[in-house]
C-alpha cells in the first residue's frame, strides 16, 4: 500500500468513492468541490509512484480517517500499488518485433515427419502429434524449444517414455525440452487440448459459421500444438481427423486421402497424407457440414478461375520449396 496526498478544499471527499478503492457510502458532496478535486487529482497524478489497481472484485474496506480540521487542505488515503507482471509481460510479447536476416540462425533440430490426430468435440479438441526429430549436429546437447500459445498440455513423451513436470519447462509461449537423446533421431509425442469454439483470434483451429477450419499463416500453427513454428522447418505430414459423422460429414486436410471409415459413438475418421515437405503454416484442416467449391448449375467461369488460382497458389508454395514470395508466384514457370 502507498499513501496518496490529494489537495482538497473540503473534507467531505474523505468518504467518497475514489477510483473504486474507498467506500461506496453516499455522502452529500458539493458538485463544485468534486470538480475541483478531480481537476487537482489530475494535476497531481504524475506524483504517483505506481498505478492503482482497480478491480471490482477487490473492494477495499473504508479506512478510519479522523475528520481533519476545517483549515486542512489534504486527504490521506491508501491505494493498492501491486503490479500485474503477467499481463505486462504478455503485452511485451504481443508487441511487434523487427526481424532481420542478419539475426537468422539455423535451428538446432529438424523435423522429418509429423503425424497428427485431431479428435474433435463440441467443447474441446484433443490434438496428438508424433514427430520424428533429428539434430542438425550429431550429438547436440541443445535444448529443443517449441512454440505454443493458448494450449493445454496433456502429456509429453520421448521415445515412448512419459516425461514428468520436472523434465521440461512450460510457460505461456513455449515448451522447452532441455534433455534429449544423443541419437541421430528420436520420436517426440505431445498431446494437447484446445478449444476451437472459444478461439476468436482467427488463428489456429477455430469455429466459424458452424464449421471448424484452420488459419496457420503466418504463426497460427502454434495455437494447434507445440511445434517449431518457423518456415525453415520442412516436414512431411499425415493427418487423421475424427468427428461426429452427422454434424461433420466432410473431413479435409492437405494431400491425398489414404483411408476413411466409421468408428464407435457415431463418429468417423479420415486419414490424409501430404507426400511433399512443407512448413507448418501451410497446414490446413476443415471439419464441415458440406463442401461446395462450385456448383455447375450456378458457377461462372470467374468462379472456376478463382478456385484454380487459390489451389495453384498453394501448390506453388510446395513446388518452389516455399522460397518464392507470394507476389512473385504468378511469374514463376515450371519446366
Amino acid at each position: 500500500m502507498a499513501r496518496l496526498i490529494i489537495p482538497c478544499r473540503s473534507s467531505s471527499l474523505a468518504r467518497f468513492n475514489l477510483l473504486g478503492l474507498l467506500s461506496h457510502a453516499p455522502v452529500p458532496v458539493r458538485s463544485s468541490c468534486l470538480r475541483s478535486s478531480a481537476k487537482r487529482l489530475t494535476q497531481f497524478r504524475p506524483f504517483l509512484t505506481s498505478e492503482a489497481i482497480c478491480l471490482r472484485k477487490n473492494r477495499f474496506l473504508p479506512h478510519s480517517v479522523d475528520r481533519p480540521k476545517q483549515n486542512s487542505r489534504r486527504l490521506i488515503c491508501s491505494v493498492a500499488t501491486e503490479s500485474v507482471p503477467d499481463k505486462a509481460e504478455e503485452s511485451k510479447m504481443d508487441a511487434p518485433k523487427e526481424i532481420f536476416l542478419k539475426d537468422y540462425t539455423k535451428p538446432d533440430y529438424y523435423f522429418e515427419t509429423v503425424d497428427l490426430t485431431f479428435s474433435l468435440g463440441e467443447d474441446k479438441t484433443i490434438v496428438s502429434s508424433k514427430i520424428k526429430v533429428s539434430p542438425r549436429v550429431k550429438g547436440s546437447s541443445a535444448a529443443l524449444v517449441l512454440d505454443g500459445h493458448d494450449l493445454k498440455l496433456l502429456s509429453v513423451k520421448i521415445e515412448g517414455k512419459l516425461l514428468k513436470e520436472g523434465d521440461y519447462q512450460l510457460d505461456s509461449r513455449h515448451l522447452t525440452l532441455p534433455s534429449l537423446p544423443a541419437e541421430e533421431s528420436f520420436v517426440l509425442e505431445i498431446d494437447t487440448e484446445i478449444y476451437p469454439h472459444k478461439n476468436t483470434s482467427l488463428e489456429g483451429l477455430y469455429k466459424s459459421s458452424g464449421n471448424f477450419c484452420t488459419q496457420c499463416e503466418a504463426e497460427g500453427f502454434r495455437k494447434i500444438t507445440f511445434y517449431q513454428d518457423r518456415p525453415d522447418i520442412m516436414a512431411k505430414y499425415t493427418c487423421r481427423v475424427e468427428a461426429d459423422k452427422t454434424l461433420y460429414p466432410v473431413l479435409l486436410s492437405n494431400g491425398n486421402l489414404v483411408s476413411q471409415g466409421e468408428i464407435e459413438g457415431g463418429r468417423h475418421y479420415a486419414l490424409w497424407e501430404d507426400p511433399f515437405k512443407k512448413p507448418c503454416y501451410l497446414f490446413a484442416l476443415i471439419f464441415n457440414s458440406k463442401l461446395v467449391l462450385a456448383s455447375p448449375e450456378t458457377a461462372t467461369d470467374a468462379d472456376y478461375a478463382a478456385i484454380l488460382g487459390v489451389i495453384g497458389h498453394e501448390y506453388f508454395h510446395n513446388w518452389t520449396g516455399n522460397r518464392l514470395a507470394s507476389s512473385l508466384i504468378p511469374f514463376a514457370t515450371i519446366d
